[in-house]
Protein backbone atom coordinates (compact mmCIF):
# COMPACT_ATOMS: atom_id res chain seq x y z
CA UNK A 1 0.00 0.00 0.00
CA UNK A 2 1.29 3.71 -0.89
CA UNK A 3 2.53 5.80 2.46
CA UNK A 4 2.90 9.24 3.20
CA UNK A 5 5.97 9.94 1.73
CA UNK A 6 8.25 13.18 2.93
CA UNK A 7 8.07 15.31 -0.18
CA UNK A 8 4.89 16.25 0.24
CA UNK A 9 5.10 19.66 0.90
CA UNK A 10 7.69 21.69 -1.21
CA UNK A 11 11.22 21.83 0.33
CA UNK A 12 10.41 25.95 0.40
CA UNK A 13 7.16 25.45 2.33
CA UNK A 14 5.50 28.11 -0.26
CA UNK A 15 2.41 28.26 -1.08
CA UNK A 16 1.35 27.53 -4.82
CA UNK A 17 -0.79 30.53 -4.60
CA UNK A 18 -2.31 32.80 -2.00
CA UNK A 19 -5.94 34.94 -2.04
CA UNK A 20 -6.37 37.93 -0.50
CA UNK A 21 -9.74 39.02 0.58
CA UNK A 22 -10.45 42.51 1.65
CA UNK A 23 -13.58 44.74 1.77
CA UNK A 24 -14.33 45.38 -1.46
CA UNK A 25 -12.52 42.69 -3.63
CA UNK A 26 -9.81 40.43 -3.53
CA UNK A 27 -6.46 39.44 -5.30
CA UNK A 28 -4.79 35.83 -6.18
CA UNK A 29 -0.88 35.90 -6.09
CA UNK A 30 -0.02 33.16 -8.28
CA UNK A 31 3.87 33.28 -8.05
CA UNK A 32 3.61 33.34 -4.60
CA UNK A 33 7.70 35.00 -3.05
CA UNK A 34 8.75 36.68 -0.05
CA UNK A 35 6.43 39.43 -0.17
CA UNK A 36 3.96 40.74 -2.47
CA UNK A 37 1.65 43.40 -2.56
CA UNK A 38 -1.41 44.71 -4.26
CA UNK A 39 -2.89 48.33 -4.04
CA UNK A 40 -1.92 49.26 -0.29
CA UNK A 41 -1.92 45.85 0.94
CA UNK A 42 1.04 43.62 1.31
CA UNK A 43 1.66 40.01 2.54
CA UNK A 44 5.10 38.56 3.58
CA UNK A 45 6.42 35.07 4.49
CA UNK A 46 8.98 33.95 6.39
CA UNK A 47 10.42 30.20 6.13
CA UNK A 48 12.10 28.96 9.20
CA UNK A 49 13.84 26.24 10.83
CA UNK A 50 14.05 25.67 14.77
CA UNK A 51 16.81 23.88 17.01
CA UNK A 52 14.96 20.44 16.48
CA UNK A 53 14.58 20.84 12.60
CA UNK A 54 10.74 21.88 12.10
CA UNK A 55 10.03 23.63 9.36
CA UNK A 56 7.73 26.98 10.07
CA UNK A 57 6.06 29.23 7.79
CA UNK A 58 5.26 32.73 9.47
CA UNK A 59 2.58 34.54 7.18
CA UNK A 60 2.19 38.52 7.95
CA UNK A 61 0.07 41.24 6.62
CA UNK A 62 -0.36 45.06 6.42
CA UNK A 63 -2.59 47.16 4.88
CA UNK A 64 -3.25 51.26 5.29
CA UNK A 65 -6.57 52.10 4.24
CA UNK A 66 -8.03 48.49 2.75
CA UNK A 67 -9.80 46.39 5.65
CA UNK A 68 -8.25 42.70 5.02
CA UNK A 69 -10.78 40.05 5.49
CA UNK A 70 -8.57 36.78 4.99
CA UNK A 71 -5.70 35.31 3.66
CA UNK A 72 -6.04 31.79 1.92
CA UNK A 73 -2.69 29.71 0.95
CA UNK A 74 -3.07 26.81 -0.99
CA UNK A 75 -0.47 23.65 -2.02
CA UNK A 76 -0.98 21.80 -4.65
CA UNK A 77 0.06 18.41 -4.08
CA UNK A 78 -2.13 15.10 -5.35
CA UNK A 79 -3.53 13.70 -2.32
CA UNK A 80 -3.36 9.39 -1.76
CA UNK A 81 -6.69 7.63 -2.05
CA UNK A 82 -6.41 6.02 1.25
CA UNK A 83 -5.47 8.61 3.40
CA UNK A 84 -7.37 9.47 7.13
CA UNK A 85 -7.65 13.03 8.29
CA UNK A 86 -8.63 14.15 11.29
CA UNK A 87 -8.91 17.89 12.71
CA UNK A 88 -9.91 20.30 15.67
CA UNK A 89 -13.34 21.89 16.03
CA UNK A 90 -13.33 25.88 16.25
CA UNK A 91 -14.73 25.59 20.30
CA UNK A 92 -15.91 22.79 22.04
CA UNK A 93 -16.60 19.77 20.36
CA UNK A 94 -20.22 18.57 19.04
CA UNK A 95 -19.96 14.37 19.23
CA UNK A 96 -18.06 15.05 15.20
CA UNK A 97 -14.49 13.99 15.96
CA UNK A 98 -13.45 11.07 13.28
CA UNK A 99 -11.09 10.18 11.46
CA UNK A 100 -12.08 10.02 7.77
CA UNK A 101 -11.43 9.37 4.26
CA UNK A 102 -11.66 12.51 1.69
CA UNK A 103 -14.14 14.87 1.74
CA UNK A 104 -13.52 18.09 0.36
CA UNK A 105 -16.26 19.99 2.09
CA UNK A 106 -14.79 19.53 5.38
CA UNK A 107 -12.95 21.93 7.18
CA UNK A 108 -10.97 21.05 10.01
CA UNK A 109 -10.03 24.13 12.76
CA UNK A 110 -6.68 25.03 13.83
CA UNK A 111 -4.36 21.41 12.25
CA UNK A 112 -5.15 18.73 10.31
CA UNK A 113 -3.36 15.51 10.81
CA UNK A 114 -3.04 13.45 7.55
CA UNK A 115 -2.69 9.24 8.18
CA UNK A 116 -1.28 6.68 5.97
CA UNK A 117 -0.63 3.70 6.24
CA UNK A 118 3.08 3.78 8.70
CA UNK A 119 3.22 7.69 8.92
CA UNK A 120 1.51 10.91 10.70
CA UNK A 121 1.79 14.13 8.47
CA UNK A 122 0.23 17.54 10.56
CA UNK A 123 0.09 20.30 9.65
CA UNK A 124 -1.56 23.58 11.93
CA UNK A 125 -0.97 27.01 13.00
CA UNK A 126 0.75 27.80 16.24
CA UNK A 127 -0.99 29.05 19.94
CA UNK A 128 -2.54 32.37 19.86
CA UNK A 129 -2.32 33.19 16.48
CA UNK A 130 -3.98 36.19 15.67
CA UNK A 131 -6.58 34.89 12.83
CA UNK A 132 -9.07 31.86 12.68
CA UNK A 133 -7.67 29.54 10.83
CA UNK A 134 -9.18 26.08 8.81
CA UNK A 135 -7.34 23.82 6.47
CA UNK A 136 -9.40 22.40 3.81
CA UNK A 137 -8.42 19.25 1.56
CA UNK A 138 -9.05 18.09 -2.05
CA UNK A 139 -7.76 14.93 -3.98
CA UNK A 140 -5.16 18.10 -5.42
CA UNK A 141 -3.93 19.67 -2.89
CA UNK A 142 -4.29 21.75 0.87
CA UNK A 143 -5.39 24.60 1.74
CA UNK A 144 -5.46 26.90 4.90
CA UNK A 145 -7.88 29.89 5.43
CA UNK A 146 -7.05 32.56 7.64
CA UNK A 147 -10.02 34.52 8.52
CA UNK A 148 -8.72 38.13 9.91
CA UNK A 149 -12.19 39.78 10.19
CA UNK A 150 -13.27 42.22 12.84
CA UNK A 151 -16.51 41.01 13.89
CA UNK A 152 -17.68 40.63 10.04
CA UNK A 153 -16.30 43.74 8.69
CA UNK A 154 -12.30 43.43 7.49
CA UNK A 155 -9.56 44.35 10.04
CA UNK A 156 -8.31 47.97 9.91
CA UNK A 157 -4.78 47.45 10.31
CA UNK A 158 -4.04 51.49 9.63
CA UNK A 159 -0.36 50.59 8.90
CA UNK A 160 0.47 47.81 11.48
CA UNK A 161 2.11 44.66 10.66
CA UNK A 162 0.11 41.64 11.48
CA UNK A 163 1.14 38.21 12.66
CA UNK A 164 -1.21 36.43 11.02
CA UNK A 165 -0.32 32.91 11.91
CA UNK A 166 2.95 30.90 12.27
CA UNK A 167 2.23 27.62 10.37
CA UNK A 168 3.63 24.15 11.31
CA UNK A 169 4.79 21.16 9.38
CA UNK A 170 5.63 18.11 10.90
CA UNK A 171 6.26 14.22 9.37
CA UNK A 172 6.26 11.27 12.73
CA UNK A 173 6.74 7.84 12.11
CA UNK A 174 4.97 7.08 15.18
CA UNK A 175 1.55 5.89 16.45
CA UNK A 176 -1.16 8.78 15.33
CA UNK A 177 -1.78 9.60 19.30
CA UNK A 178 1.62 10.08 20.14
CA UNK A 179 2.52 12.10 16.85
CA UNK A 180 -0.76 14.17 17.83
CA UNK A 181 0.75 14.51 21.46
CA UNK A 182 4.10 15.78 19.95
CA UNK A 183 2.76 18.17 17.35
CA UNK A 184 0.34 19.48 20.04
CA UNK A 185 3.50 20.22 22.12
CA UNK A 186 4.83 21.97 19.39
CA UNK A 187 2.18 24.03 18.69
CA UNK A 188 1.88 24.85 21.99
CA UNK A 189 5.11 25.50 23.47
CA UNK A 190 4.18 27.26 27.10
CA UNK A 191 1.58 25.44 28.10
CA UNK A 192 -0.11 26.83 31.64
CA UNK A 193 -1.09 24.02 33.92
CA UNK A 194 -2.75 23.43 37.81
CA UNK A 195 -0.21 22.35 40.40
CA UNK A 196 -2.06 19.50 41.06
CA UNK A 197 -4.77 17.39 39.47
CA UNK A 198 -8.30 19.06 39.41
CA UNK A 199 -11.54 17.23 40.55
CA UNK A 200 -14.74 17.82 42.11
CA UNK A 201 -18.46 18.33 41.96
CA UNK A 202 -20.43 21.34 40.39
CA UNK A 203 -23.06 22.06 42.30
CA UNK A 204 -25.83 23.68 40.46
CA UNK A 205 -28.95 26.34 42.50
CA UNK A 206 -31.77 24.57 42.94
CA UNK A 207 -34.43 27.53 42.26
CA UNK A 208 -35.80 27.85 45.59
CA UNK A 209 -33.14 30.29 47.48
CA UNK A 210 -34.55 29.18 50.43
CA UNK A 211 -32.54 26.14 50.64
CA UNK A 212 -29.71 26.71 48.47
CA UNK A 213 -27.32 27.64 51.33
CA UNK A 214 -28.97 24.11 52.75
CA UNK A 215 -28.13 22.75 49.57
CA UNK A 216 -24.95 23.97 48.93
CA UNK A 217 -23.60 23.01 52.27
CA UNK A 218 -24.97 19.44 51.95
CA UNK A 219 -22.88 18.77 48.50
CA UNK A 220 -20.08 20.16 50.37
CA UNK A 221 -20.26 17.48 53.08
CA UNK A 222 -21.09 14.98 50.30
CA UNK A 223 -17.83 15.83 48.68
CA UNK A 224 -15.88 15.97 51.90
CA UNK A 225 -16.73 12.44 53.15
CA UNK A 226 -16.15 10.67 49.24
CA UNK A 227 -12.72 12.69 49.24
CA UNK A 228 -11.94 11.81 53.37
CA UNK A 229 -8.12 11.28 53.70
CA UNK A 230 -7.17 12.71 50.29
CA UNK A 231 -4.25 15.01 50.14
CA UNK A 232 -5.21 16.93 47.18
CA UNK A 233 -8.47 18.32 48.27
CA UNK A 234 -11.31 18.40 45.29
CA UNK A 235 -13.05 21.51 44.09
CA UNK A 236 -16.85 22.83 44.20
CA UNK A 237 -18.01 24.61 41.27
CA UNK A 238 -20.42 26.87 42.07
CA UNK A 239 -22.60 26.72 38.53
CA UNK A 240 -23.80 29.43 36.65
CA UNK A 241 -27.05 31.59 38.78
CA UNK A 242 -24.85 31.31 41.93
CA UNK A 243 -22.81 34.18 40.77
CA UNK A 244 -25.02 37.64 41.96
CA UNK A 245 -26.47 36.35 45.55
CA UNK A 246 -23.62 37.76 48.38
CA UNK A 247 -24.89 35.40 51.01
CA UNK A 248 -24.17 32.48 49.41
CA UNK A 249 -20.80 33.42 47.70
CA UNK A 250 -19.62 34.72 51.35
CA UNK A 251 -21.23 31.00 53.00
CA UNK A 252 -19.25 29.37 49.89
CA UNK A 253 -15.90 31.27 50.25
CA UNK A 254 -15.88 30.82 54.00
CA UNK A 255 -17.26 27.53 54.94
CA UNK A 256 -16.42 25.62 52.14
CA UNK A 257 -12.09 25.56 53.04
CA UNK A 258 -13.17 25.12 56.69
CA UNK A 259 -15.30 21.58 55.23
CA UNK A 260 -12.05 20.63 53.36
CA UNK A 261 -13.41 21.57 50.21
CA UNK A 262 -11.83 24.00 47.74
CA UNK A 263 -14.34 26.96 46.41
CA UNK A 264 -14.67 27.74 43.10
CA UNK A 265 -16.94 29.98 41.29
CA UNK A 266 -18.94 29.71 37.32
CA UNK A 267 -18.95 33.49 35.99
CA UNK A 268 -20.57 34.35 32.26
CA UNK A 269 -18.30 37.65 31.89
CA UNK A 270 -19.17 39.34 28.80
CA UNK A 271 -22.91 39.11 29.81
CA UNK A 272 -24.77 42.34 31.27
CA UNK A 273 -28.05 42.21 30.03
CA UNK A 274 -29.12 44.17 33.20
CA UNK A 275 -26.92 47.33 32.11
CA UNK A 276 -25.18 47.73 35.32
CA UNK A 277 -22.29 48.62 33.11
CA UNK A 278 -22.10 51.87 30.96
CA UNK A 279 -24.01 51.16 27.52
CA UNK A 280 -21.18 52.61 25.96
CA UNK A 281 -19.22 49.84 26.95
CA UNK A 282 -21.60 47.24 25.35
CA UNK A 283 -21.78 46.10 21.83
CA UNK A 284 -23.95 48.41 19.77
CA UNK A 285 -25.05 45.11 17.26
CA UNK A 286 -25.65 43.12 20.62
CA UNK A 287 -26.49 45.53 23.48
CA UNK A 288 -26.80 42.40 26.08
CA UNK A 289 -22.88 41.43 25.58
CA UNK A 290 -20.01 43.81 26.27
CA UNK A 291 -17.61 44.84 23.92
CA UNK A 292 -13.78 43.74 24.54
CA UNK A 293 -12.40 45.75 22.20
CA UNK A 294 -12.67 48.84 24.81
CA UNK A 295 -9.87 48.69 26.88
CA UNK A 296 -12.12 49.75 30.10
CA UNK A 297 -14.20 46.17 29.62
CA UNK A 298 -10.85 44.69 30.08
CA UNK A 299 -10.02 46.60 32.88
CA UNK A 300 -13.74 45.92 34.47
CA UNK A 301 -12.55 42.35 33.38
CA UNK A 302 -9.84 41.93 35.22
CA UNK A 303 -11.14 43.99 38.65
CA UNK A 304 -14.07 41.49 38.25
CA UNK A 305 -11.74 38.18 38.45
CA UNK A 306 -9.22 40.21 41.19
CA UNK A 307 -12.77 40.07 43.00
CA UNK A 308 -13.48 36.58 43.42
CA UNK A 309 -9.81 35.89 44.00
CA UNK A 310 -9.79 38.49 47.05
CA UNK A 311 -13.61 36.52 47.84
CA UNK A 312 -11.06 33.59 48.74
CA UNK A 313 -12.94 31.28 45.67
CA UNK A 314 -9.74 29.10 44.20
CA UNK A 315 -10.28 29.28 40.41
CA UNK A 316 -13.00 30.69 38.48
CA UNK A 317 -14.78 29.38 35.44
CA UNK A 318 -15.63 31.46 32.95
CA UNK A 319 -18.46 30.26 30.69
CA UNK A 320 -19.54 31.32 27.09
CA UNK A 321 -17.12 33.74 26.19
CA UNK A 322 -16.95 33.00 22.84
CA UNK A 323 -20.75 33.14 22.45
CA UNK A 324 -21.37 36.71 23.99
CA UNK A 325 -17.54 38.09 22.23
CA UNK A 326 -18.57 36.68 18.37
CA UNK A 327 -22.22 35.27 18.83
CA UNK A 328 -21.88 31.91 16.80
CA UNK A 329 -19.86 33.34 14.05
CA UNK A 330 -17.78 30.65 13.77
CA UNK A 331 -19.84 27.60 14.84
CA UNK A 332 -24.00 27.64 15.48
CA UNK A 333 -25.20 31.34 13.97
CA UNK A 334 -27.48 33.30 15.83
CA UNK A 335 -29.61 36.13 14.81
CA UNK A 336 -27.19 38.59 13.72
CA UNK A 337 -26.88 41.57 11.97
CA UNK A 338 -25.10 40.70 8.02
CA UNK A 339 -22.56 43.07 8.97
CA UNK A 340 -21.34 44.46 12.15
CA UNK A 341 -17.82 45.12 13.82
CA UNK A 342 -16.52 46.16 17.33
CA UNK A 343 -16.51 49.67 18.54
CA UNK A 344 -12.32 49.30 18.25
CA UNK A 345 -11.92 48.04 14.44
CA UNK A 346 -7.50 47.86 14.50
CA UNK A 347 -7.64 43.90 15.89
CA UNK A 348 -8.74 41.26 14.78
CA UNK A 349 -11.68 38.51 16.12
CA UNK A 350 -8.44 36.07 17.29
CA UNK A 351 -6.54 39.01 18.12
CA UNK A 352 -9.31 40.28 20.90
CA UNK A 353 -9.84 37.26 22.32
CA UNK A 354 -6.24 36.59 23.43
CA UNK A 355 -5.88 40.11 24.14
CA UNK A 356 -9.04 38.75 26.73
CA UNK A 357 -7.15 35.58 28.12
CA UNK A 358 -4.31 37.24 28.43
CA UNK A 359 -6.19 40.05 30.96
CA UNK A 360 -7.33 37.41 32.49
CA UNK A 361 -4.41 35.51 33.38
CA UNK A 362 -2.91 39.00 34.74
CA UNK A 363 -5.37 39.52 37.20
CA UNK A 364 -5.83 35.37 38.33
CA UNK A 365 -3.04 35.94 41.34
CA UNK A 366 -3.27 32.48 42.64
CA UNK A 367 -6.62 31.19 41.58
CA UNK A 368 -7.20 28.57 38.72
CA UNK A 369 -8.37 29.45 35.04
CA UNK A 370 -10.88 26.94 33.83
CA UNK A 371 -12.67 28.17 30.63
CA UNK A 372 -16.17 26.67 28.73
CA UNK A 373 -16.33 26.60 24.85
CA UNK A 374 -13.21 28.30 24.05
CA UNK A 375 -10.95 27.90 21.02
CA UNK A 376 -8.91 25.61 21.57
CA UNK A 377 -5.67 26.96 19.68
CA UNK A 378 -6.11 30.80 20.87
CA UNK A 379 -6.90 29.92 24.42
CA UNK A 380 -3.71 27.49 24.84
CA UNK A 381 -0.96 28.41 27.41
CA UNK A 382 -3.31 31.17 28.57
CA UNK A 383 -5.70 29.30 31.16
CA UNK A 384 -5.21 25.85 33.23
CA UNK A 385 -8.06 24.26 32.54
CA UNK A 386 -10.61 23.84 29.04
CA UNK A 387 -13.64 22.15 28.67
CA UNK A 388 -13.62 20.62 25.65
CA UNK A 389 -17.23 19.34 25.04
CA UNK A 390 -20.61 21.01 24.61
CA UNK A 391 -24.53 19.57 26.20
CA UNK A 392 -26.63 19.21 23.50
CA UNK A 393 -29.74 20.72 23.45
CA UNK A 394 -31.69 19.97 26.71
CA UNK A 395 -35.60 19.62 24.91
CA UNK A 396 -34.23 16.47 23.68
CA UNK A 397 -35.30 13.22 25.45
CA UNK A 398 -31.70 11.69 24.97
CA UNK A 399 -29.80 14.77 26.02
CA UNK A 400 -28.23 12.62 29.19
CA UNK A 401 -26.85 9.95 26.95
CA UNK A 402 -25.88 12.02 24.16
CA UNK A 403 -23.99 14.83 26.46
CA UNK A 404 -22.19 11.68 28.01
CA UNK A 405 -21.65 10.42 24.20
CA UNK A 406 -20.07 14.00 23.43
CA UNK A 407 -17.96 13.92 26.32
CA UNK A 408 -16.19 10.88 25.10
CA UNK A 409 -16.14 11.60 21.85
CA UNK A 410 -14.34 14.97 22.93
CA UNK A 411 -11.92 13.00 25.22
CA UNK A 412 -10.75 10.55 22.50
CA UNK A 413 -10.09 13.04 20.05
CA UNK A 414 -8.35 15.76 22.11
CA UNK A 415 -6.93 13.88 24.35
CA UNK A 416 -3.51 15.15 22.27
CA UNK A 417 -4.14 18.68 23.91
CA UNK A 418 -3.92 17.38 27.32
CA UNK A 419 -0.41 18.19 29.39
CA UNK A 420 0.17 20.01 25.86
CA UNK A 421 -2.03 23.00 25.51
CA UNK A 422 -3.68 22.76 29.00
CA UNK A 423 -5.30 20.26 31.32
CA UNK A 424 -8.47 19.09 29.74
CA UNK A 425 -12.23 18.62 31.07
CA UNK A 426 -13.98 16.34 29.01
CA UNK A 427 -17.27 17.75 31.01
CA UNK A 428 -19.11 16.62 33.97
CA UNK A 429 -20.68 13.43 34.21
CA UNK A 430 -24.16 14.42 34.88
CA UNK A 431 -26.22 11.99 37.44
CA UNK A 432 -29.40 11.95 35.99
CA UNK A 433 -32.82 9.66 36.18
CA UNK A 434 -32.09 8.70 32.77
CA UNK A 435 -28.85 7.48 33.45
CA UNK A 436 -28.12 7.21 36.96
CA UNK A 437 -25.13 5.94 38.32
CA UNK A 438 -24.87 2.89 36.10
CA UNK A 439 -24.91 4.64 33.00
CA UNK A 440 -21.87 6.57 34.16
CA UNK A 441 -19.49 3.87 35.63
CA UNK A 442 -17.77 3.22 32.98
CA UNK A 443 -17.29 7.17 31.86
CA UNK A 444 -16.61 7.37 35.41
CA UNK A 445 -13.50 4.81 35.63
CA UNK A 446 -12.04 6.38 32.33
CA UNK A 447 -12.32 10.29 33.35
CA UNK A 448 -10.64 9.23 36.36
CA UNK A 449 -7.60 7.41 34.90
CA UNK A 450 -7.65 10.41 32.14
CA UNK A 451 -5.34 12.68 33.62
CA UNK A 452 -7.72 15.07 32.70
CA UNK A 453 -9.86 17.42 35.12
CA UNK A 454 -12.99 14.91 36.89
CA UNK A 455 -16.25 16.75 37.80
CA UNK A 456 -19.68 15.54 38.49
CA UNK A 457 -23.13 16.51 39.07
CA UNK A 458 -25.21 15.13 41.19
CA UNK A 459 -29.03 15.42 40.97
CA UNK A 460 -31.66 15.08 43.95
CA UNK A 461 -33.90 12.96 42.20
CA UNK A 462 -31.05 10.48 41.75
CA UNK A 463 -29.60 10.02 45.39
CA UNK A 464 -26.61 7.89 45.56
CA UNK A 465 -27.02 4.16 46.42
CA UNK A 466 -24.02 3.47 48.94
CA UNK A 467 -22.24 1.05 46.27
CA UNK A 468 -22.80 4.19 43.81
CA UNK A 469 -20.76 6.11 46.80
CA UNK A 470 -18.23 4.29 47.00
CA UNK A 471 -17.38 4.04 43.65
CA UNK A 472 -17.53 7.60 43.23
CA UNK A 473 -14.98 7.80 45.88
CA UNK A 474 -12.58 5.62 44.06
CA UNK A 475 -12.93 7.62 41.27
CA UNK A 476 -12.24 10.87 43.22
CA UNK A 477 -9.23 8.92 44.76
CA UNK A 478 -7.87 8.24 41.03
CA UNK A 479 -8.28 11.26 39.75
CA UNK A 480 -6.75 13.35 42.92
CA UNK A 481 -3.25 11.49 41.80
CA UNK A 482 -3.38 11.55 37.87
CA UNK A 483 -0.02 10.93 36.87
CA UNK A 484 -1.70 8.06 33.81
CA UNK A 485 -1.40 8.06 30.28
CA UNK A 486 -4.80 7.03 28.41
CA UNK A 487 -5.45 6.28 24.75
CA UNK A 488 -7.89 5.00 22.57
CA UNK A 489 -6.69 2.15 20.44
CA UNK A 490 -9.68 1.95 18.25
CA UNK A 491 -10.12 5.64 17.56
CA UNK A 492 -9.07 5.38 13.60
CA UNK A 493 -12.20 3.41 13.16
CA UNK A 494 -14.53 4.11 16.16
CA UNK A 495 -15.79 7.42 17.25
CA UNK A 496 -17.07 6.43 20.64
CA UNK A 497 -13.91 4.35 21.27
CA UNK A 498 -14.15 1.13 23.58
CA UNK A 499 -10.55 -0.20 23.18
CA UNK A 500 -8.33 2.04 25.60
CA UNK A 501 -4.94 1.64 27.62
CA UNK A 502 -4.12 3.31 30.95
CA UNK A 503 -0.55 3.79 31.26
CA UNK A 504 -0.29 0.82 28.68
CA UNK A 505 -2.49 -1.36 30.36
CA UNK A 506 -5.87 -2.84 28.45
CA UNK A 507 -8.86 -1.41 29.80
CA UNK A 508 -11.98 -2.14 27.44
CA UNK A 509 -15.39 0.13 28.24
CA UNK A 510 -18.35 -2.08 27.05
CA UNK A 511 -21.07 0.91 25.87
CA UNK A 512 -23.99 -1.50 25.25
CA UNK A 513 -25.73 -0.54 28.36
CA UNK A 514 -25.42 2.75 27.24
CA UNK A 515 -28.88 4.48 26.01
CA UNK A 516 -28.55 6.44 22.70
CA UNK A 517 -31.34 6.94 20.19
CA UNK A 518 -32.15 4.21 17.75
Amino acid sequence: MQILHAQFLPQDLCPSQIWLEYEGGGHLFTKVQNIMTHRDMAVELQVHLDQDGHPSLKLMAVAEKSAIKAIRCTWKHPMAPHLLFLGDDWCAGRGNFQWRTMDPLRLFPWYVLLRGSEETVALGVMAQCAAFAAWNVTPRGISLHLDVRNGTSGVQLAGRVLDVATILFCRYERPPMAAARRFCSLLSPEPLFPNLPVYGLITKPTGEPARDRKHLLEECDTLALACNGLTNRPFQILDAGWEDREEELSLAAGELPRRGVRPALTRRLLHDPAGRLPREWHQAAFPDCLDLSLPQVLEEMQRQVRQCADQGFELLRHVSTTEDALHGLFHTPTCAPETWAFARREKTNAELLVDFYRALRHSMGDMLLYGEDLPSTLAAGLLHLCRISRNTSQDSPFAPSLNLHRRINALAFRLCQNGTYYTLDPGPLELSPALGWKGLQCAALLFSHSSTAFFVSLHEQCPLTAKAFRELSRAFASASIGNVQAIPVDWLENTFPEQWTIDGQPLPLKWEDFPLPR
